[in-house]
C-alpha cells in the first residue's frame, strides 16, 4: 500500500477569515478559530474545493451561488439556508453579482457549557450526507431566520456581559428551527434513547477517523467493547441502515469526493481510502453504484 498526502487543504475558521480577505465585512468575532460571522457580497468562500473543520449556516440577502458540497450541487438564493458540516468538501460556482451573503461558522467547541444536553446536540448537528444539504424556507420563516442571523450578528460586534452565551444560544434555536423544518435530521431526540444514541454517534465519529484502515463491523465492536450483533442492531434503530451500509457509505463518499475533486487517478484513490489493490476498490465501487469509478467520474463531468 502507498502513503498519500491528504488530497484537500483543511479549512478552518482562522483559515476563512484569510481566505475571505479585505473585500469582506466580518462580524467582531467571539475567537478566530471557534466562531466567526460574516457578511459579504462576494462569491461565497472559494471556487477551489476544501474540506471544512467547522460548521457554516448561510442565508442570501439576494443574488444566488452555486455551491458543490460533497456530491451535491445546490442553489443558495434568498429563502434558502446552506448547512454544512465538519469534513464536507466545499466549493463555489457561478455566483450571481448582487449577491449578498451572511455566513455563521462556528465549531463544536463553542458550543460547550451550553444548557443542552449533549446526545440531543448531536442529533441537532447531524445532518443526513445523502441528502442535499439545503434547507428552503416559507416568507414568514425565512424572516424569521434573517432577524435571528441579525441578532447574533449584533451580539458578535459586541462585548456585553452574557454575550458568549446568547451567541451559543442563538445557533442552538437556529438548530432547532432547522431540525423542525426538517425532523428527519432529528432522530427522535425526544424519545428516551441517549444510551443508545451515545453508542451511535460513538460509532460514527470511530468511522470518520478510522474508515481507511477498518472497514468491518467486527473492527468498532471490537473498540466499543459490544458485539457487532448489538451495535448493528443500534445503528439500524438510529439511521436506519445497517452498520455495515453506514461504513460503506462513508467510504463511498469519500471515493465520490475525490473522484469529483481532484484528478487523481482511480488507482491512487484506492491506495488514499486504504485498500490494498485498486481493484479491490474497483469492486466496492462498481457493486455500490453499477458504475466504474471512471464512468462515475466522467458522468459527473457531463452533469456539471
Amino acid at each position: 500500500m502507498q502513503n498519500t498526502q491528504p488530497y484537500f487543504s483543511q479549512l478552518d475558521i482562522k483559515d476563512a477569515v484569510t481566505l475571505l480577505g479585505d473585500s469582506k465585512t466580518l462580524a467582531s468575532p467571539e475567537s478566530n478559530s471557534e466562531f466567526l460571522f460574516v457578511t459579504s457580497r462576494s462569491e461565497l468562500g472559494t471556487a477551489q474545493p476544501h474540506k471544512l473543520n467547522y460548521y457554516g449556516l448561510a442565508i442570501a440577502g439576494s443574488g444566488r451561488c452555486t455551491q458543490i458540497v460533497n456530491d451535491h450541487k445546490v442553489t443558495l438564493s434568498p429563502g434558502t439556508l446552506l448547512f454544512t458540516s465538519p469534513g464536507d468538501i466545499i466549493s463555489s460556482q457561478n455566483c450571481s453579482s448582487n449577491l449578498e451573503i451572511r455566513q455563521l461558522l462556528f465549531t463544536k467547541s463553542f458550543l460547550r457549557n451550553i444548557a443542552v444536553p449533549n446526545h440531543v446536540l448531536e442529533n441537532l448537528l447531524w445532518i443526513d450526507s445523502s441528502k442535499p444539504p439545503i434547507f428552503q424556507f416559507d416568507q414568514d420563516a425565512f424572516q424569521k431566520t434573517k432577524q435571528l442571523f441579525e441578532k447574533i450578528a449584533e451580539e458578535a460586534s459586541s462585548s456585553r456581559a452574557y454575550h458568549k452565551q446568547i451567541l451559543r444560544n442563538g445557533i442552538v434555536e437556529l438548530l432547532y428551527r432547522l431540525n423542525r423544518k426538517d425532523k428527519t435530521c432529528l432522530k427522535q431526540s425526544s424519545q428516551a434513547k441517549s444510551q443508545t444514541n451515545r453508542l451511535y454517534q460513538e460509532f460514527t465519529r470511530l468511522v470518520q477517523d478510522h474508515f481507511k484502515s477498518k472497514k468491518k463491523v467486527n473492527d468498532y465492536a471490537e473498540l466499543l467493547h459490544v458485539t457487532p450483533k448489538y451495535l448493528s442492531e443500534v445503528v439500524k434503530q438510529e439511521s436506519g441502515r445497517t452498520a455495515l451500509k453506514y461504513i460503506h457509505q462513508h467510504i463511498l463518499q469519500e471515493a465520490k469526493n475525490q473522484l469529483i475533486h481532484t484528478n487523481d487517478s482511480a488507482k491512487r484513490i484506492a491506495y488514499n481510502l486504504g485498500y490494498n489493490t485498486p481493484s479491490q476498490f474497483g469492486r466496492f465501487f462498481k457493486r455500490e453504484t453499477d458504475q466504474s469509478p471512471i464512468q462515475f467520474r466522467n458522468s459527473r463531468k457531463t452533469a456539471h
